[in-house]
């Protein structure tokens, strides 16, 4: 008897319904400008919590709820569940401090199980797939057999590739949904490596939907970066969850290197904004987030200024508007003008002056 416990996510959203549930507007008021200078500047990083969904982000929020679908469907299989009984009774009968004993799920890493969304840095990614996350519901109890599932897990590629700071990674997030101290288990010195991979694969094929994995540009910068990825396709085949990466283009060339590695990360692919109407709506929602005290009207010579001056890069056109009222507060000029915005993309954007 099969169980789909995909059944038990949240619908998953189009259109406005979508829209509305991800986009992030802090409050904001006109009268937030005749605030005193102090008070202004506290509630000036409330520019850094807008989110503006677009295609990107609709993208994405569809991309991982339908692999957290297919893994929810795998998870009420009989395999699935005859290797939660199988780990239970090692916990219950042989006291092992894992807690799990080996059992191998015999799956295969495809397109679908396996993917990478690749981005250029300040693009909004990680925004996205926490949103897109978020949106995918929490926690999930089931009862027969009882289990907790959690769609979707998130964790950064350790900067060493070390595969055993991935696991630790996993353990302590797990623990976190969870409430279960498996992390503390696995640092028993009794437990090797190897052990602590099959508690992870034994984990994931238990309780998680989809491993997220940020930073995955980490690969090409280590030389254990070709081991830490054949320990990802090995937990993608031995716990028949779905994996997505998520980096920067520097790692594209990795995952190139062989057809069958390109297939299996295959996935999306993004570049700077274009200067159409999302990058316009996009500037003119953080523009109006405005604590100077004289108000500025956002015009197309601004536009054309933030555009040439950002890379199209949303990350830095909220920095470059964030570091102008900044300025101008302290400075007394009080108005986000060209002058302002000059004055942040000269003295505060300096490092980035070269990729821009």
């Amino acid at each position: 008897m099969t169980t789909d416990f995909s059944e038990m996510l949240p619908k998953m959203l189009f259109g406005e319904e979508l829209k509305t549930e991800l986009e992030v507007l802090p409050e904001y008021n006109e009268s937030f400008r005749e605030l005193d200078a102090g008070t202004r500047l506290l509630k000036l990083p409330d520019i850094y919590r807008i989110f503006i969904p677009n295609d990107m982000a609709y993208e994405i929020y569809h991309k991982l709820y339908s692999m957290v679908s297919v893994s929810m469907q795998r998870k009420g299989t009989a395999e699935s569940v005859r290797l939660l009984n199988a780990a239970q009774r090692g916990h219950e009968e042989t006291g092992s401090s894992s807690g799990y004993a080996i059992h191998e799920y015999k799956g295969v890493a495809t397109g679908m199980t396996s993917a990478t969304c690749i981005g250029v840095s300040g693009i909004g990614k990680t925004s996205c797939l926490q949103a897109a996350s978020r949106l995918c519901g929490g926690t999930i109890e089931t009862k027969l057999p009882y289990r907790k599932l959690v769609p979707v897990l998130e964790v950064s590629c350790p900067f060493n590739c070390s595969f055993r700071s991935l696991c630790s990674q996993i353990l302590a997030k797990l623990d976190e949904c969870l409430g279960t101290d498996y992390y503390q288990k696995s640092l028993k010195r009794s437990i090797n490596a190897e052990q602590v991979m099959q508690m992870v694969c034994n984990l994931a094929n238990i309780h998680i939907g989809v491993l997220v994995i940020d930073e995955i540009q980490m690969i090409i910068e280590n030389k254990s970066g070709t081991q830490l990825y054949r320990m990802i396709l090995q937990l993608i085949n031995s716990s028949n969850i779905c994996v997505l990466m998520c980096g920067t283009p520097e790692c594209v060339p990795f995952f190139e290197q062989n057809p069958q590695m390109a297939r299996r990360m295959a996935g999306l692919q993004y570049g700077p904004m274009m200067y159409d109407v999302h990058f316009k709506e996009f500037c003119q929602t953080v523009f109006s987030y405005q604590y100077t005290k004289n108000k500025t009207e956002l015009t197309d010579g601004i536009l054309e200024w933030m555009y040439e001056h950002s890379g199209a890069i949303p990350a830095t056109v909220t920095a470059l508007i964030y570091s102008a009222q900044e300025i101008s507060i302290q400075n007394g000029s009080e108005k986000l003008d060209i002058a302002a915005l000059n004055a942040a993309y000269d003295k505060r954007m300096k490092m980035l002056h070269p990729y821009i």
